[in-house]
């Protein structure tokens, strides 16, 4: 019995696949599967034109070339080997001796305020063998040294000088260089001060 029951129920399931109707069905179910699914992924994407890239080139304009010129170089002299030969005027001025006492004008002038001291440093220098050519008193008395003052400019007038201070015993420090236009014919002056016991004032 329970077999006879079994191939029952097995024989009405399948004349359900055999009915027009279930197929029907289920190709509606399976249209309307496929439109949900079409729109839940929407309409396709237009892709969008692209824009073509423009690059702007800048061209410079080609230099001009300039013609080179050739270098002609001339070839040098050959140096000559030239001698220079002093004159006779160079020789004697870079030769040059010291002044001697005979040759130098001197100019006295008593600033110690003791009277007759220009007198007597005139003696002692014209026997030493120096030119005097004037003597007197100075402008002021109280020089405390005695001074040197050159009148001429040049080597000949510093030489005289020198000789002049180192023959009284004055120091080089006072010496100096004063030109006067009017005494022309003066190369020194010497000036007494109150220093005149220091000096070498002996006759020789």
């Amino acid at each position: 019995m329970r077999r006879i029951r079994r191939s029952r129920s097995l024989s009405s399931d399948t004349s359900i696949f055999r009915e027009p109707n279930f197929w029907i069905i289920s190709l509606l179910v399976l249209l309307v599967i496929l439109n949900v699914l079409h729109v839940l992924q929407g309409p396709p994407a237009t892709p969008r034109p692209s824009t073509p890239v423009v690059t702007q080139t800048t061209t410079k304009p080609p230099v001009e070339s300039k013609p080179v010129t050739p270098v002609t170089t001339t070839p040098s002299e050959p140096k000559t080997q030239t001698s220079t030969v002093a004159s006779p005027l160079v020789q004697q001025t870079a030769t040059a001796r010291p002044p001697s006492p005979a040759e130098i004008r001197i100019q006295i002038l008593n600033g110690s305020g003791v009277r007759g001291l220009a007198d007597r440093v005139r003696t002692i220098l014209k026997d030493r063998g120096y030119m005097v050519k004037s003597y007197g008193n100075a402008e002021r008395q109280d020089y405390r040294q005695s001074q040197v003052v050159v009148r001429i400019a040049g080597s000949f007038g510093e030489q005289a000088g020198i000789l002049v201070a180192q023959s009284l015993g004055i120091s080089s420090q006072q010496t100096t260089t004063a030109q006067d236009p009017i005494l022309k014919d003066i190369d020194v002056t010497v000036i007494v001060g109150r220093d005149y016991r220091q000096l070498n004032l002996a006759l020789e």
